[in-house]
């Protein structure tokens, strides 16, 4: 697979969106039954596609 420069995060904001969807998980976490597997899945993705945007 070949990553497209424009997806490339730069370590800050590949640390701030760490750290946001960090933040989203523990108001998911604390919340409990606000969230359902839906949003569970949107922020398993999201983490995903942080980890794949990083630098080669």
């Amino acid at each position: 697979m070949t990553i497209d420069p424009t997806n490339v995060l730069a370590d800050s904001e590949r640390q701030f969106l760490t750290f946001a969807l960090d933040l989203a998980a523990d108001q998911m976490a604390s919340r409990g039954d606000e969230f359902d597997e839906d949003d569970e899945a949107a922020l398993a993705k999201f983490r995903r596609m942080a980890d794949e945007a990083q630098q080669p």
